[in-house]
C-alpha cells in the first residue's frame, strides 16, 4: 500500500503544513477546517482543527490503532456530513471496519467482516431519479460502502446505518457489530433492514456472489463476447472499486487486470472487459470517468490504471493507463442528474 505525501496542501491557502513522514493516510475536510492523519510511527489516528491562516494544528481527538494493519480506506458523505472509513486486517480471513465522524473526531461505527477487505469505496452519494431510486435496494440504506474481498473477488454493499445514531449506543471496539450478507435482489428488503436495525446488525448486499464458485475457492469471469464462463482464478483479489453515478453503477477492478461494471439498480452485469490471458498479472488500481462535452452520442470514457507485474526486469512492467469508450443505448436528462443506460 502506498503512503501519502507528508505534506498537506490547503485548497484556500498558498502555504503548506508539514506532517510526519510516517503518515500512512491523511486528508482535509471539505470546509478546510479539519485535518486527519494516521501515523504509523506511533499507531495513532489524529484529528486536528486548523488554526487561523493555516499556521498550525490543534489536536482535539485521537485514536490508537496499535496492532491493526490498514488495508483500505475512503471518505464518505451522508446528509452533508463527512466520515472516514478505515479497514484493518484482523486476520487472513477477517476485517475490522472503523467509521469516524469528521465533525467530532469520534468513532461512530465498528463492524467485523468475515473476509479480508482489499478495496473500499463510497456509494452513499448515489443520485438517482425518484422513480428509479425507489426501486433500488439502496433506498433502504443510510450510508453505503462497497467492500471488495482479497480472496475470492466478492463485492458487497454495506449499510452503515448512519441515520439511526440515536438508536444505537456508542460503538465499542471490543464488541464490533456483525454483518448479515443477503443476495442483492432479496425480497422484502425494507423488512430485513428494519429487523437488522432492531437486532443491532449491519445489512449487506452481495453484488457478484453468483460468480463465486466451489465454496468460495474459485472466481469465474464471464466473457462478454461468448456469454460463457471462460476463466477460473484462484486467489482473486478486488484491487479497485469506484462508484459510477452517471450509469448508476459500480466499477470493480481485479488483480488479474480485468474489470466489470455492475448496475446498482438490480446488480446486473452491464460490462465485463474481454479477458486477455497475460503472462503476468497487472492489477487494476484506479478508475476515472469522463463525460464528453456537448457530444450527442451516448458515450462515456473510463480511464483504468494498472500496476506492472511484481517481477522485476520484465518488459512492460511499468504502470499503465488505458482509456475505454463505453456506449449506452440511451441518455436521459433528469432535473437532478443524467443517467446513461
Amino acid at each position: 500500500m502506498s503512503t501519502v505525501e507528508a505534506r498537506i496542501n490547503f485548497p484556500t491557502q498558498k502555504n503548506t503544513l508539514p506532517l510526519p513522514k510516517t503518515v500512512k493516510y491523511g486528508g482535509i475536510s471539505k470546509d478546510s477546517r479539519l485535518v486527519w492523519s494516521l501515523d504509523e510511527s506511533n499507531d495513532l489516528l489524529s484529528f486536528s482543527h486548523l488554526s487561523l491562516f493555516g499556521k498550525g494544528l490543534k489536536k482535539f481527538s485521537h485514536f490508537s490503532t496499535r496492532g491493526l494493519q490498514l488495508e483500505a480506506h475512503c471518505k464518505i458523505e451522508h446528509e452533508k456530513k463527512e466520515y472516514i472509513v478505515l479497514v484493518f486486517a484482523e486476520s487472513a480471513s477477517q476485517s475490522l471496519v472503523l467509521v469516524f465522524s469528521l465533525k467530532s473526531g469520534l468513532l461512530v461505527r465498528v463492524l467485523t467482516l468475515p473476509f479480508l477487505v482489499t478495496a473500499v469505496a463510497d456509494v452513499s452519494g448515489v443520485t438517482l431519479p425518484v422513480g428509479l431510486f425507489m426501486s433500488s435496494p439502496l433506498q433502504s440504506f443510510s450510508g453505503v460502502i462497497a467492500c471488495g474481498c482479497g480472496q475470492t473477488g466478492r463485492v458487497v454493499l454495506i449499510d452503515l446505518v448512519l441515520a439511526h445514531s440515536h438508536i444505537w449506543p456508542r460503538p465499542n471496539l471490543q464488541f464490533p457489530r456483525n454483518v448479515k450478507i443477503l443476495p442483492y435482489t432479496v425480497d422484502d428488503l425494507p423488512i430485513h433492514s428494519t429487523n437488522s436495525v432492531r437486532d443491532g446488525v449491519h445489512l449487506a448486499l452481495d453484488i457478484n456472489g453468483r460468480y463465486i464458485k466451489r465454496s468460495g475457492s474459485l472466481f469465474q469471469y464471464p466473457d462478454p463476447t461468448t456469454s460463457k464462463l471462460i476463466g477460473s482464478f484462484e486467489g482473486v483479489s478486488v484491487t479497485a472499486i469506484s462508484h459510477f453515478p452517471l450509469a448508476a453503477g459500480l466499477l470493480v477492478g481485479y488483480s488479474f487486470g480485468g474489470f466489470q461494471l455492475y448496475s446498482l439498480l438490480d446488480s446486473t452485469l452491464l460490462y465485463s472487459l474481454p479477458l486477455l490471458m497475460r503472462r503476468l498479472p497487472t492489477p487494476v488500481t484506479h478508475f476515472a470517468v469522463q463525460e464528453p462535452e456537448n457530444d450527442p452520442k451516448n458515450f462515456l470514457y473510463v480511464w483504468v490504471s494498472r500496476n506492472g507485474p511484481k517481477a522485476q526486469h520484465v518488459f512492460g512492467s511499468s504502470p499503465s493507463v488505458t482509456m475505454y469508450q463505453m456506449g449506452f443505448k440511451k441518455k436521459t436528462d433528469y432535473h437532478n442528474t443524467v443517467l446513461y443506460q
